[in-house]
């Protein structure tokens, strides 16, 4: 087999590149009209932008003037129960201040010492451990003494002669 160029008519090759003018033709008119709504959304946009820049100037000129002003705020009823409580206070400390000066007009109160084996508060506890104490002391006392005789005894037979 050969390589057999294929042979293309006039009116084929015609029919082709008008195809692609036309379509060629429409691209360029496509893009032209999508540039010029391009153009037209940015005017919109810096139109817009201008605006907003505008109303925050107008805004920010119009919170520097705004001046709020209040009625003056009723505060007898305040006063009144701050009073009250004043006068309450003043009462009950003049009485505080009766029994202080009372108390050391009568004088310091003497102090009472006694011998205690056990506190005034007795619980169960100080009464073994006073009582442990006391057995153990005990035991103790009978041991040395035991002990003391036992040597006493030893000494008395080993020197007997």
């Amino acid at each position: 087999m050969k390589n057999e160029a294929t042979a293309i008519d006039e009116v084929t090759m015609t029919d082709m590149l008008k195809n692609i003018f036309e379509h060629e033709e429409k691209m360029q008119k496509y893009m032209e009209t999508q540039a010029v709504a391009i153009k037209e959304k940015d005017t919109v946009i810096e139109r817009l932008f201008t605006e907003s820049k505008k109303q925050k100037e107008e805004f920010a000129t119009k919170l520097a003037n705004m001046k709020v002003t209040a009625p003056a705020p009723d505060l007898s009823v305040a006063k009144e129960a701050i009073t009250a409580g004043l006068a309450g206070i003043t009462k009950s400390m003049s009485t505080d201040f009766v029994a202080i000066r009372e108390t050391i007009n009568r004088g310091p109160a003497p102090i009472t010492r006694k011998l205690q084996l056990f506190s005034d508060a007795k619980t169960p506890e100080q009464y073994k451990a006073v009582l442990s104490w006391i057995v153990f002391g005990l035991i103790g006392l009978v041991t040395s003494v035991g002990t003391i005789m036992l040597i006493w005894h030893y000494m008395n037979l080993t020197h007997v002669r």
